[in-house]
């Protein structure tokens, strides 16, 4: 498991435009129960703070349930 893989996951408190955008997400406020994908590392620093609904950060099983891998997006290749 690498940390630059990309996770999605639901908000269990709201997320402020601020922190958002700090966190790579669209700069706005994230209401409680949205669905957001980001960088496991930064995933992780909010399940330490309790942001990442179902999931307790002493226990591991649970970050484990609560952090969906999902496939980064491959950019575009222009054809020649």
């Amino acid at each position: 498991m690498s940390t630059g893989d990309y996770v999605s996951f639901t908000l269990a408190n709201p997320l402020g435009t601020k922190d958002s955008e700090e966190l790579g997400l669209e700069a706005r406020t994230h209401a409680v129960g949205e669905q957001v994908t980001m960088l496991r590392r930064d995933a992780m620093r909010l399940v330490a703070v309790g942001y990442v609904k179902g999931a307790d950060p002493n226990k591991i099983a649970t970050v484990h349930t609560a952090l969906t891998t999902v496939k980064a997006k491959t950019p575009a290749v222009p054809k020649a």
